[in-house]
């Protein structure tokens, strides 16, 4: 999953706001996924990653400009 985000920025630089939300959504639900299915706990969440879930990109991001 890492390597798909690496990529698609690799070929879009101006996408990395979405998949910066992207990736931080992904590993929010990991996170859960682990903490309901084993019942162990994860100290929080970066402080990085709680300010990408809190305010998703502008819909207008990682767009190609018009040509």
């Amino acid at each position: 999953m890492r390597d798909s985000f690496r990529e698609a920025v690799a070929r879009n630089g101006s996408a990395r706001p979405i998949v910066s939300y992207q990736c931080a959504q992904a590993n929010d639900a990991v996170r859960k996924s682990i903490v309901d299915a084993f019942t162990c706990d994860f100290p929080v969440l970066p402080a990085a990653s709680e300010t990408l879930l809190q305010t998703p990109p502008p819909a207008s991001a990682g767009r190609a400009p018009a040509q």
